[in-house]
């Protein structure tokens, strides 16, 4: 396994770990009532049971042993069209670093976002901030262009080298 994706794998590790800490760190300080989800400009607009805050945990740690088993063992999926051994290889490693890039701002952004909501329960915040939603959403979108483009470039050299031998 290459070494961004161990570093991304442990940043995720790291990221379901705090998220846990921060809930149990602060749970006899926390109302029974938390903000359970937040609107386009970050403030609180859904409530829920103190419970809910292990949900986002879980689900991190359900994308981290996703993301393992994808980065650790590539070949368990299919790719949709025929490709060389070199294409399959170039493929595999985009895909390796793509995950390990969504998994890192995933884990960031639910490592934030938990942190938001713990505060905003005991009223040390007013909510996710205006700028994090519009943020967030545009690294992930920005991600999926950039690797949108290189695949296409990457294909077009792969295919120029195919059929160049």
């Amino acid at each position: 396994m290459p070494t961004f994706a161990r570093t991304a794998l442990i940043v995720g590790g790291v990221a379901s770990i705090g998220m846990l800490a921060i809930v149990l760190f602060y749970w006899t300080r926390l109302p029974y009532i938390v903000p359970q989800f937040f609107d386009a400009t970050g403030d609180p607009n859904e409530y829920a049971a103190k419970y809910y805050l292990f949900v986002p945990p879980l689900a991190l740690i359900a994308i981290w042993i996703g993301a393992y088993f994808s980065l650790r063992y590539p070949g368990w999926f299919r790719l949709p069209v025929r490709m060389n051994e070199h294409q399959i290889e170039v493929f595999k490693r985009e895909g390796q670093i793509l995950i390990s890039v969504l998994l890192v701002e995933l884990s960031l952004g639910f490592v934030y976002v938990q942190w938001q909501t713990v505060r905003t329960a005991l009223n040390e915040s007013e909510g996710l901030g205006w700028f994090f939603p519009s943020f967030f959403l545009i690294c992930l979108i920005g991600t999926a262009v950039y690797f949108t483009w290189r695949t296409i470039t990457l294909w077009g050299k792969a295919s120029n080298r195919r059929s160049s031998s």
